[in-house]
């Protein structure tokens, strides 16, 4: 991922952001942050109106835009207090209400926008006594900028490519959304440019909520302590948590290390995404002191990788060739079958009946196919997405579903498109939380997705091939009980002088039962 796709955050208090109209005035005594399940406000402030229309403004040079404020609406009979809309140059973008008090949500969000400069404005109808939160908008600057920007805030996705480098040992990917840990002593390490440095996680119900400890140190120097203060008895999950900010450091490069302290009984270290002030990360990780440059190597590299190519190809080849070879002789030895003796077979005329594996009554479905069956509970949802890059989806509405005239309003209110950006989701059963995805498209991940777990928990296989898959899991069944349901075989029948000169097979039967299959006599071969 380039610098260019990673978000500049514009807090409320930004002096770029020109409250134009209306009754503005600013919070910071935290009087939303315990508001839903998404976490305090950013950096402890809103800008709020409660009378009248009011609107901003907010001019910046970028592709996409994005505002986030603190929800808590009021319907009177389908009239929404407060209502909003978006505008990028004169052109609606719309809005995204929700009928639950949430902080960190997405008020409206553009399209992709063509690179340059683009003005956004918000205009919003409100009536006492409810309030219209603004929190932070978010841009996508012009690709190459972010570099030349000063003073700027930058959020950095825990999927961005340049943060790989920086898990060690015990970091795991969590729902395809964020990355934890539950190693004790397991170390993130990263090198950054920026005077502050803010961590953002969540804290999951479904798994230990024990409270613990981590650290943090800056360019070697003593660590410092934060508290990982886990979860209430049937709490639910809570998102967009900052674990800890670093002090104000010099301007320019450091490097961080960020040790987790608990165990596989404690509240896990998870990091969600960075925010950094000022700020920008390598695009590559520096080489170690003393090291030398690899360009003098690439000529022999070349060279090795050439011959090994070759080398390749010749063996595919040959086996190729084999392969063919073989084949036409098993088939002219099957050609040539003369006074029951088959070629390539031995000259024995004795049957060699097969044995056949019985599938259990259990595994037996109603249309006579034996099979196992298994399907995903987890329904298709509106998702959200915390970068641009992959749209993660883990930052979904409440799924507490409400009805409002007649008609359901789901996850996001009466007129709610899908939300983008750091919206966290809502608490999950844990059937739920371990088939969490990258999008909402019904397939089911595994909740740690490591090396060592290549499992995919509650996916669905596609129609087009369930037949298939039928038959392979029928096939996998008979392997599997092989032995322990083992009929004796079937007796061969005595030979008579006709019957010597014949060849006598039986089939195995399977145990699939397919429909509307024809039954043929065989074809005889005169002797």
């Amino acid at each position: 991922m380039s610098t260019s796709l990673r978000w500049i955050i514009s807090d409320d208090t930004s002096s770029d952001i020109q409250y134009v109209q209306g009754d503005w005035f600013q919070d910071s005594s935290g009087s939303q942050d315990a508001s839903g399940n998404y976490g305090p406000v950013f950096q402890g402030t809103l800008h709020g109106v409660r009378t009248g229309p009011a609107s901003l403004v907010y001019k910046f040079t970028g592709s996409q835009v994005q505002v986030f404020g603190s929800n808590n609406i009021q319907n009177n009979s389908g009239i929404l207090n407060p209502s909003w809309d978006c505008f990028v140059d004169g052109v609606s973008i719309g809005s995204m209400p929700y009928q639950f008090p949430e902080n960190n949500w997405q008020f409206c969000r553009s399209p992709v926008l063509p690179d340059g400069n683009h003005v956004l404005t918000v205009n919003a109808s409100v009536a006492s006594p409810q309030t219209f939160w603004i929190d932070k908008i978010q841009y996508l600057p012009v690709a190459g900028s972010q570099s030349q920007l000063t003073n700027a805030t930058v959020l950095v996705d825990n999927l961005d490519p340049m943060l790989k480098p920086a898990f060690g040992k015990g970091w795991v990917e969590l729902g395809g959304g964020a990355n934890m840990t539950t190693l004790s002593g397991s170390q993130f390490t990263l090198n950054f440019t920026g005077i502050s440095l803010s961590w953002y996680g969540f804290i999951p119900k479904e798994l230990p909520i024990a409270s613990t400890t981590g650290s943090y140190s800056i360019d070697g120097g003593s660590p410092s302590s934060f508290l990982l203060k886990g979860l209430p008895t049937n709490a639910i999950t809570v998102y967009n948590q900052k674990f800890f900010q670093t002090s104000t450091l010099s301007p320019g490069n450091h490097q961080i290390i960020v040790t987790y302290n608990g165990g596989g009984q404690t509240t896990p270290l998870t990091l969600d995404y960075l925010v950094i002030q000022n700020a920008s990360v390598p695009a590559t990780t520096p080489p170690p002191a003393g090291g030398q440059s690899n360009g003098g190597k690439s000529n022999i590299a070349a060279i090795a990788g050439g011959v090994v190519g070759g080398v390749v190809i010749i063996a595919l080849a040959a086996l190729g060739l084999l392969f063919i070879r073989r084949r036409y002789r098993s088939s002219a030895g099957r050609s040539d079958v003369k006074g029951g003796n088959v070629e390539g077979a031995g000259n024995s005329t004795t049957p060699r009946p097969y044995n056949y594996t019985p599938m259990p009554a259990h595994m037996r479905s109603d249309s006579g196919v034996d099979m196992y069956t298994s399907s995903s509970g987890r329904p298709e949802q509106t998702t959200t997405s915390m970068s641009e890059v992959r749209r993660k989806a883990h930052h979904t509405a409440n799924p507490s579903v409400s009805t409002t005239n007649g008609t359901s309003t789901g996850l996001l209110g009466s007129s709610v498109a899908n939300t983008a950006g750091h919206q966290p989701r809502p608490s999950q059963s844990q059937s739920d939380f371990l088939t969490s995805g990258g999008s909402s498209t019904g397939r089911g991940e595994s909740l740690v997705n490591d090396e060592s777990n290549t499992s995919s928990l509650g996916a669905r296989g596609d129609p087009s091939s369930r037949n298939d898959k039928l038959r392979r899991e029928a096939a996998a069944v008979a392997a599997q009980t092989q032995g322990r349901n083992q009929p004796r075989g079937p007796t061969s029948p005595p030979l008579t002088a006709e019957s010597e000169q014949s060849m006598y097979i039986r089939h195995e039967d399977s145990g699939i039962r397919m429909p509307g299959v024809v039954e043929v006599p065989p074809e005889y071969t005169p002797s």
